[in-house]
């Protein structure tokens, strides 16, 4: 894995109640159970964009060079609309 390695270690124990997240309103933390059912599963259905590539690796590092210069996001988790 060469980027996103943290982000989807930090879903994953968040959705098993590993840590909570702040609750921007009330500033009370927030723990993925306690959350309404319908946040709780645009979180779980949300997809993460996943490239692979093959090469050398060189050509790998390149690679990733070239797509995060293009500040495109890796990926986005939207809870609230």
């Amino acid at each position: 894995m060469l980027d996103g390695q943290q982000r989807i270690t930090s879903i994953g124990r968040f959705v098993t109640d590993k840590f909570a997240i702040m609750d921007a309103p009330s500033g009370n933390p927030k723990m993925f159970s306690t959350m309404p059912a319908d946040q709780q599963k645009k979180l779980r259905e949300s997809k993460l964009l996943i490239n692979e590539c093959e090469g050398t690796e060189t050509e790998i590092k390149e690679w990733f060079e070239t797509i995060n210069i293009a500040g495109v996001p890796h990926w986005k988790v939207f809870l609230f609309d």
